[in-house]
């Protein structure tokens, strides 16, 4: 896990996770709610699995813990719902309360934990780590659960719109899930580093279960959700099929004392 790439820093946002989330966000000077994101993109080398990664992330939990490390929280996840442009063993999910906690984590991780890093490479090559700005759109019933289950689309805004078109559009939408009883959180994920994507930001939804899921499914489809979101969401922005992915929670935020 040691190839950070970066790219040009586009983060335009006009709209509003909690700690029970994906990660804690903190309120800027504008108002704004926003964390940053990690995503590492990771194939298992030649004879390793998820039982060597699992002793790999045994033995850092315990450095994150004996260092007393800034907050983070860390998840993996794997696909079930997929496509042939989207292919790997893992990938791993990570996020910090702030930048600062973020830039500070990084800086450590960096001059001290290179003995876990190099654990790391040994049981798989990550091709992809990118940084994004996350910021939350709909928290659900508001409770964690440590198996999620996470949906990721790609988005563009539209033609003739903006992104405080794109963002007011999001916001009402989110609203109208809610008041339909939707447990599922949504987020959009706007990139920052190590990416250089066609589109412009990933819309992100996690359930505690595929029960949640499903209902979202029925309420979408047999409930009439997909007419509402043409009424509402039509010509501000477009996103692409979801993959479906099921995720562990392998870290969550600060160190134990």
């Amino acid at each position: 896990m040691k190839e950070i790439h970066y790219s040009l820093f586009i983060f335009l946002l006009t709209s509003v996770i909690s700690s029970t989330a994906l990660a804690e966000h903190h309120e800027s000077e504008t108002g704004l709610k926003f964390a940053p994101v990690e995503i590492f993109i990771c194939n298992f080398n030649k004879g390793k699995d998820q039982d060597d990664l699992d002793k790999v992330i045994e033995d850092w939990n315990g450095w994150m813990d004996e260092t007393k490390a800034e907050p983070y929280s860390a998840w993996i996840y794997t696909a079930y719902y997929n496509s042939p442009d989207y292919q790997f063993d893992v990938a791993w999910l990570g996020a910090w309360p702030d930048g600062k906690a973020m830039g500070k984590g990084t800086d450590q991780w960096l001059s001290a934990g290179g003995a876990h890093s190099a654990a790391f490479d040994k049981v798989m090559k990550c091709s992809v780590h990118s940084l994004f700005a996350s910021t939350l759109l709909r928290n659900g019933n508001g409770v964690a659960s440590p198996n999620p289950v996470l949906g990721f689309s790609d988005c563009t805004i539209g033609k003739d719109s903006s992104f405080g078109d794109a963002m007011a559009a999001a916001t009402k939408w989110n609203a109208y899930m809610s008041d339909q009883g939707s447990a599922g959180s949504e987020w959009f994920f706007f990139p920052v580093y190590g990416s250089d994507p066609e589109w412009h930001f990933k819309r992100v939804n996690a359930h505690s279960n595929y029960a949640e899921l499903g209902a979202d499914f029925h309420r979408y489809g047999t409930g009439g959700g997909f007419m509402k979101a043409q009424e509402i969401v039509a010509g501000a922005y477009d996103c692409g099929t979801s993959r479906v992915y099921n995720a562990k929670l392998i870290r969550g935020g600060a160190p134990q004392q």
